[in-house]
């Protein structure tokens, strides 16, 4: 028996899900409030989603999530048994989670255009105190992440410039393959497919996409394989 245990909207529990489709695995979700600290906690110490729990063992974080179903049930494999291949996977993966992660929170959570229209739905399921103070204390709270990040301490003009960047760098990375990591679905599509979701959600973001036919083909066909 699987269970995920999950945050609305967010992008590493959509990787996690991608990445039990994939795989043909029959799971059981529960929704958990970004609110309840201590509900998280008594599930796994880091208090962080998703959480994932398969007969007993608890496993937190996505990346370990990805690697120990890997592990565990192996076919179809998501990580290249080639020993470069294999790199490049974790490399984009690793990139995915720690880079393109910080430039959509930025996008989708502190731009008040974006947010105005995003962050209603990313709080559905939340107490009504959460629900009335989410335009306020959730843009806060990532306001302050993303200080000390680095992220946050870039002007405009430069962020959204290296949002065009990292979108162009996977339009280039699709020039010679129909993946990231030659012709067959890894893990690093799904990884980046989940920021780049989250990233097209934004004005910015849709726009610096648009010209971007490669990139464009290829979402669509990772969401096809892991929808």
């Amino acid at each position: 028996m699987i269970t995920l245990y999950r945050l609305e909207s967010s992008p590493f529990v959509d990787k996690v899900e991608r990445v039990l489709r994939y795989k043909g695995l029959d799971f059981a979700s529960e929704t958990l409030s970004i609110a309840d600290y201590k509900a998280r906690e008594s599930i796994h110490p880091s208090a962080k989603c998703p959480l994932l729990e398969h007969d007993g063992t608890i496993v937190g974080d996505s990346t370990q999530i990805c690697l120990y179903l890997e592990e565990t049930f192996p076919e179809p494999a998501l990580i290249p048994s080639n020993r470069r291949s294999r790199g490049l996977c974790m490399m984009l993966e690793d990139w995915a989670d720690e880079s393109l992660y910080f430039h959509e929170m930025r996008l989708r959570i502190t731009m008040p255009h974006n947010a105005r229209r995003i962050l209603p739905s990313m709080v559905t399921g939340e107490p009504a105190w959460m629900r009335k103070f989410a335009m306020r204390v959730i843009p806060h709270a990532v306001k302050m992440t993303l200080h000390i990040q680095g992220m946050g301490r870039r002007d405009e003009d430069t962020f959204i410039a290296d949002i065009g960047r990292h979108l162009d760098s996977v339009e280039s990375a699709l020039s010679r393959s129909a993946f990231l990591v030659g012709n067959t679905l890894t893990l690093a599509d799904i990884a980046v497919f989940a920021q780049v979701a989250c990233i097209l959600q934004s004005d910015e973001g849709d726009a610096a996409a648009a010209p971007l036919s490669r990139l464009r083909a290829w979402y669509k066909r990772v969401d096809e394989l892991t929808a």
